[in-house]
């Protein structure tokens, strides 16, 4: 009986860690309600970093494909906002961050905190 419960104990413990990793939810829900947008490329390397910063939450990122190959792109949102470069964040205050940053940046710039 006692080897069951602990198998069904460490069972429980490596099935939690496989779950999807919602670390990020609440924080990147602030970055998008803040009027933050994230600017990039489906083929930049750069953009594909930042997303992974956020692991599963970043469905939740205000992403907008600046390439028209891309899915759901939205070229004409990066010519009117002057995107030249990814991945660019513009910020509800006009200011704007170009390339990689942290998310303690990114929560500085916003007022969020994750």
């Amino acid at each position: 009986m006692k080897k069951i419960i602990i198998i069904l104990l460490v069972g429980s413990i490596f099935l939690a860690g496989c779950g999807p990793d919602t670390t990020y939810d609440e924080f990147t829900k602030c970055l998008t309600a803040s009027g933050m947008k994230f600017y990039g490329a489906f083929w930049c390397p750069y953009c594909e970093n930042m997303k992974e910063k956020f692991s599963d939450s970043a469905k939740y990122l205000p992403y907008v494909e600046c390439d028209p190959r891309g899915a759901n792109a939205q070229p004409e949102q990066c010519e009117v906002n002057n995107v030249e470069s990814y991945p660019t964040f513009i910020f509800a205050d006009g200011s704007r961050i170009t390339g990689e940053t942290s998310l303690f940046e990114l929560g500085q710039r916003t007022g969020c905190s994750q």
